[in-house]
């Protein structure tokens, strides 16, 4: 050791011997893309103040009454009330330049990479953290909002393709298509329109729709797009209901996914009629995507199979659940534990919301003592690994102030 180093040395380890930590360690900005945002900050209209009266109280003082009451207007529908770019970085805590470059300079704020997809790749465009954040806490809110269909079972909270496919038990046959890249070809302008439905006056509407687009669309990955691709389609939700009740059928769409059924022979006329009901929209289904079923007495609906009144996986998907199972009963330690339980864990949800929906409380908890007992007679620990910052739960105080350090830098 050189001279003097063992002097330095001696004086880290007294400053670190007298440091007494209050607070756990802050996460980074990795371990943030794992934590979901606390829910007085997820659920709070006003992000980190607690009631309308605080936030208008942080405001300045020569506001317009006009906008004060537009602040109550909005607070009173449970909406974050963003009436320009100083309101919402006053909530968020920060510079009002940093919305504007949100809005302004999207292409700073996002990443672009692909995941694959079947046989291809599918692009994703993900806003990075800072943006992130901010789009989870509007999505929350805009969910919330509106009110959807009770034909629509994507994006909604309580609904599930589950549902969906429960919805077309008994039927004959089944009709589905797929809308060829819904969020991507839904233009910011039916956004301005969505936020403008919610009761935003265009000034906003504007501001809140760039906040949430990219290249003038919803982008595949950002937080806020599943919630107002429902609002935007609201008018076609309307028309592919009113053309279900025309034929006597039933409909059901999950995101880009709708599916009819009925009695009887399928009705041949109705394939064009889907066409046209997209007419002079900026949707196109995706034919290479459309079919006619059932095959062989089953139809597969919203990724699971419909028999009679039976709804399950698929098949393929059963057996490969076998195999599974077989894995972690007689393996001490697979390498991939985790994901055979997901997939586990998964086919129990399933059958679950299947029992529930047509068998009551006792059939579900059937299911859950069933699992349960594949859990007991695992030779392994079953707990699920999960990422550190997962777990991580700091104060609140310390986790808003934190939020306002990533929207800054």
């Amino acid at each position: 050791m050189r001279q003097g180093q063992g002097k330095k040395v001696c004086r880290r380890a007294r400053r670190r011997s007298f440091e007494t930590p209050t607070s756990p360690p802050a996460p980074n900005e990795s371990q943030l893309c794992y934590m979901r945002l606390p829910q007085p900050l997820v659920e709070s209209p006003w992000f980190a103040f607690n009631n309308v009266e605080d936030f208008i109280a942080a405001l300045p003082d020569d506001l317009p009454q006009e906008l004060v009451q537009k602040v109550h207007h909005l607070s009173s529908k449970g909406l974050p009330p963003v009436l320009s770019e100083h309101t919402l970085a006053t909530m968020l805590g920060i510079n009002a330049g940093i919305v504007w470059s949100f809005a302004n300079r999207s292409h700073k704020h996002y990443q672009t990479f692909t995941i694959p997809k079947g046989q291809g790749h599918r692009t994703i465009t993900a806003p990075r953290v800072g943006l992130k954040i901010l789009q989870k806490w509007l999505s929350y809110h805009i969910a919330k909002a509106y009110t959807a269909p009770a034909h629509v079972y994507g994006f909604v909270p309580s609904r599930s393709h589950i549902e969906a496919a429960y919805a077309h038990r008994e039927a004959a046959w089944a009709y589905s298509v797929d809308i060829r890249d819904f969020f991507v070809s839904t233009p910011q302008a039916h956004v301005v329109d969505a936020y403008h439905y919610l009761g935003y006056d265009l000034s906003a509407a504007n501001l809140l729709a760039k906040l949430s687009c990219f290249g003038g669309a919803l982008p595949q990955g950002a937080p806020t797009s599943p919630a107002l691709s429902n609002i935007c389609f609201r008018n076609q939700d309307i028309a592919l209901v009113e053309l279900a009740l025309s034929y006597g059928i039933t409909v059901t769409r999950y995101a880009d996914d709708i599916v009819f059924s009925g009695d009887g022979t399928f009705p041949d006329q109705l394939a064009h009629d889907v066409q046209e009901l997209l007419v002079n929209t900026p949707w196109q289904l995706a034919p290479e995507k459309s079919r006619l079923e059932p095959l062989k007495g089953r139809i597969k609906v919203h990724g699971l199979i419909v028999s009679g009144d039976l709804v399950r996986p698929t098949k393929g998907y059963r057996n490969k659940l076998r195999a599974y199972e077989h894995i972690l009963r007689t393996r001490e330690r697979p390498f991939n534990a985790d994901v055979l339980w997901g997939h586990v864990e998964y086919e129990r949800h399933v059958r679950k919301t299947i029992a529930r929906l047509s068998g009551g409380p006792e059939a579900e908890l059937a299911v859950v003592a069933q699992v349960n007992q594949l859990k007991r007679s695992h030779v392994t620990d079953v707990t699920p690994k999960q990422p550190t910052a997962a777990i991580y739960k700091p104060d609140f105080r310390s986790f808003v102030e934190f939020v306002r350090r990533v929207f800054r830098s």
